[in-house]
């Protein structure tokens, strides 16, 4: 019995761990800073301030292109969820620091963004305009003016241009979509357990020896969460993480709130988006359970078939306009390196890994699957619940086969970066046509790169495609290196 314990604690962590990890790790492949790295011509000074207003920095040999202002990602290992900070600020004093800067400049420049900074950068171009309406101060209006006049057009790259779709809900949303994931391999798991048969398959793979583990309170499946997520190293990353997951109120972490879709932020500075929720019945599952008839005293237990339907909770949402001027180009560069194991510095060793756990894994439910499947055709499961383990199994072994769509449908789409799904990362021409690109798609694809792959402060080939979509604006750019 104790082994049996030890057993169901250990296969829980490491598949969790594995489910968890896949996910976290994408998010881990985004910018640790939050600083706007520029450089413009005359303008060699930085702007200090604190960790999470400073918008200034890395002025000569940071990789950028002259006449391109470079807004970052979101400082996903640095970040500190409170409550104070939020994108209106960081937007409002990156457009003050712009203005100051550009002074005397007669130049053009593109605002170019990478993951949270297409978001900023498409923001941009509307805050800098309402700072140029509404200044009352006549010296820093002025200074506004000047930036927004010059201000020639706006890239983004594997932008968050309509928010983190993983995110569209809230974080109870994410929680239920996590949590029935969570119930599908914990079930699967519970079945392999329930078969004294398959325990020595286990002791063979080497599952036992992990008495490190803490005891947890394995029928709550909120504690199997957190025992996963105790193992993620970043503090902050834990943190914010768990805090999601508790479905604390999104005022808690501003930042993250103004980066889900349609939230104030992208509705007062980037976009007009009008959305109908809707709620649909997307499956279900039958589990033989059993029911009791009442005559008079007496109550005849008997099986029967109860089906439980699963509802799938979506979004429709009709794009209207862009809150920039029609008359400024934009652009998106759009990321498409799904493979998940790319993530990692070695990504073949990471593919073995991953196929060897998922195989082992599939094994063990498959076999669950056959011998509870066996002892229902021998009557002695109806009063083992074999014939709903066996169905466990079944589900389990196709969520684990399936590993990599799984995490698709969790980012919202089979077609992303491994962080961002396709649909967040461009507006449609309807929403606003003067687009660089040529293509039908209104986008330029890279499917080679995922979301930290193709920085644009760091990718060579993503430099020269800016470039490239600039010469058919009035910014005059060229890469310094």
């Amino acid at each position: 019995m104790k082994k049996n314990k030890i057993l169901k604690r250990i296969i829980a962590v490491v598949l969790l761990t594995i489910y968890s990890g896949s996910i976290f790790a994408q998010a881990a492949s985004g910018s640790d800073e939050r600083v706007i790295p520029i450089r413009i011509a005359g303008v060699t000074e930085k702007t200090e301030g604190t960790e999470n207003k400073k918008v200034l920095s890395k002025s000569n040999g940071s990789g950028v292109q002259e006449n391109v202002i470079n807004f970052t990602g979101f400082p996903l290992k640095d970040y500190n969820p409170r409550p104070g900070i939020e994108v209106q600020e960081i937007m409002d004093e990156s457009a003050k620091v712009m203005a100051e800067s550009w002074v005397g400049n007669t130049a053009d420049y593109a605002v170019v963004g990478h993951s949270q900074g297409g978001l900023r950068a498409l923001a941009y171009a509307n805050v800098i305009k309402q700072k140029a309406l509404s200044e009352t101060d006549p010296e820093m209006k002025a200074k506004y003016e000047n930036a927004y006049e010059h201000l020639g057009a706006v890239i983004t790259v594997s932008g968050i241009d309509k928010g983190i779709k993983m995110l569209e809900g809230g974080f109870g949303v994410l929680k239920s979509r996590v949590m029935e994931d969570v119930n599908i391999l914990y079930n699967g798991l519970n079945s392999v357990i329930h078969n004294s048969q398959i325990v020595g398959i286990l002791v063979d793979i080497g599952i036992f020896g992990a008495g490190w583990i803490t005891d947890t309170n394995l029928s709550d499946k909120n504690e199997v969460v957190k025992l996963c997520l105790s193992l993620i190293p970043n503090e902050n990353i834990r943190h914010y993480i768990s805090l999601g997951m508790d479905e604390v109120n999104p005022d808690e972490m501003k930042e993250i709130r103004d980066m889900m879709p349609y939230s104030n932020f992208i509705a007062e500075n980037v976009a007009d988006i009008k959305t109908i929720t809707k709620k649909v019945e997307d499956g279900g599952e039958w589990s033989v359970e059993w029911r009791f008839y009442k005559l008079g005293w007496f109550k005849i237990p008997y099986l029967t078939n109860v089906y439980y339907p699963h509802y799938k909770v979506y979004t429709e949402y009709k794009e209207d306009k862009l809150k920039m001027d029609e008359d400024i180009p934009v652009a998106y560069i759009v990321g498409l390196n799904n493979d998940m194991c790319s993530l990692f510095d070695d990504d073949i060793a990471a593919k073995e890994i991953r196929d060897s756990t998922v195989a082992t894994l599939k094994e063990l439910f498959d076999t669950a699957e056959m011998v509870h499947t066996i002892k229902t055709a021998l009557l002695v499961g109806l009063l083992t619940n074999s014939i709903n383990y066996a169905k466990d199994a079944r589900r389990a072994s196709e969520w684990v086969s399936n590993l990599d769509g799984e995490i698709y449908e969790l980012i919202g789409s089979d077609e992303n970066d491994c962080f961002i799904a396709k649909e967040s990362q461009f507006y449609s021409r309807e929403a606003h046509s003067k687009v660089l690109t040529d293509t039908s798609l209104g986008y330029e694809p890279f499917p080679e790169y995922n979301h930290g792959q193709i920085d644009p402060t760091e990718n060579d080939f993503v430099k020269g495609k800016i470039i490239e979509l600039l010469e058919k604006t009035t910014v005059k750019a060229r890469t310094l290196d």
